[in-house]
């Protein structure tokens, strides 16, 4: 092989491995911020700010889709769970799992982010015993739970992740009570409870299980398809499994609002949960630091220059007396009308180490870019086509040296 054809083809394999290290890391940033920004317009419309499982659904799906211009509406929702956070926490322990995961997706430390409540003492207190779990116990909420230790940088207890696999049935997936068919929500939660307690064995059963029950459209059933396919399709993507086609059923629910359907009607719930799945992520896994992102760059208002009055001309002979000349007001150039947007300080200052970064867990997923896929597409298909050119070439230099 002549040394031009060797130089080509080293050319050809650097360009493709530049191309395929730039691709963005989700295809769908771009349906995720669509939704959070669905969400971000309507908390008011749909009561959201006055529910705190609302508020903490809302959060999470803000820090899957990482827009950066719903940063007020993060701290709207941080506002709402100060005001009704510690009661509804103090309802169930699965309950102060949620906000907590909520608190943990945005980097607040579920510790002391309420006053006078530790959500994370709270969790730990709700662990009976035999490992029993929750208000109302199930694999559901020994899988908040579980989760919300392990976003805390907890131990996560034997005994609350063998309570939760006692809901394992024997095709794999979860149900809600003894002899109960499993389903997708309740297989959802048992997948981030064995994530949590590494109980490989459990997981494979339960992909098991997933692989056999995903529809053909790449849906899941239950009582809503777009919950729960979303929320299946989550846990699912932070265990590692290959979520494509259940993505893309989802995607194609999207309305061009951004919202997710509950029947006829968009809905707040599946908006959020659905926003999980097309960002990528989990309750387990999900997490935005908002105040690191750069706040969107506002347009300024243009200057407007001054437009003089022209000065007319006298229409009669000149008289004795001058005339006076015309006091022209200039018109006054405005300051530009948008005032940049500043994130507020946290109104705790957590110590260094009671903020935990996620913890890592099989499928984690690179940040977001925000990018489409299709010019990397394009972009790697012609330097597919110039290789190949170049290369005919090169055997031309190469039969010619013959």
């Amino acid at each position: 092989m002549s040394r031009l054809l060797k130089l080509l083809m080293t050319g050809l394999v650097m360009m493709l491995m530049l191309a395929t290290a730039a691709a963005p890391a989700h295809a769908t940033t771009d349906a995720a911020q669509s939704a959070a920004r669905w969400i971000a317009a309507n908390l008011v419309a749909e009561e959201t700010l006055d529910y705190a499982p609302s508020s903490a659904d809302a959060l999470l799906a803000l820090a899957a889709a990482q827009d950066p211009t719903t940063t007020d509406e993060v701290e709207q929702l941080l506002d709402a769970l100060r005001t009704y956070g510690a009661e509804y926490a103090q309802e169930g322990a699965e309950k102060a799992a949620k906000v907590a995961l909520a608190l943990s997706a945005v980097g607040e430390d579920p510790r002391t982010f309420l006053d006078g409540v530790d959500l994370i003492a709270l969790v730990k207190a709700g662990i009976a015993e035999d490992g029993t779990f929750g208000s109302y116990a199930s694999a559901f909420a020994a899988g908040l739970g579980a989760s919300a230790l392990k976003r805390a940088g907890e131990p996560v207890p034997a005994k609350l992740i063998d309570f939760a696999l006692s809901f394992q049935e024997a095709d794999g997936g979860f149900g809600w009570g003894p002899g109960v068919p499993a389903d997708a929500d309740a297989t959802s939660m048992g997948i981030l409870a064995a994530l949590a307690g590494d109980r490989q064995d459990a997981l494979d059963k339960a992909f098991a299980w997933a692989a056999a029950n995903q529809n053909a459209d790449g849906s899941f059933q239950s009582w809503n398809l777009v919950n729960a396919t979303a929320i299946m399709g989550a846990s699912l993507t932070s265990a590692g499994q290959d979520t494509s086609k259940a993505t893309a059923w989802l995607a194609s629910q999207q309305q061009d609002s951004g919202a997710f359907l509950d029947g006829t009607r968009p809905n707040m719930m599946a908006t959020a949960q659905a926003a999980l799945l097309l960002g990528g992520v989990s309750y387990i896994d999900a997490f935005w630091d908002f105040d690191a992102t750069p706040e969107p760059t506002p347009t300024p208002t243009p200057t407007v220059e001054p437009t003089p009055t022209p000065t007319s001309e006298p229409t009669t002979a000149p008289t004795a007396s001058p005339t006076a000349e015309p006091t022209t007001e200039p018109t006054a150039t405005p300051e530009p009308s948008v005032t940049p947007s500043v994130t507020p300080a946290p109104s705790e200052s957590p110590s260094p180490t009671a903020v935990p970064m996620p913890a890592p867990v099989p499928g984690d997923r690179l940040p977001q870019t925000g990018t489409s896929t299709e010019p990397w597409f394009i972009a790697a298909a012609s330097l597919l086509a110039l290789g190949g050119a170049g290369l005919l070439v090169a055997r031309r230099f190469v039969r010619q040296d013959r």
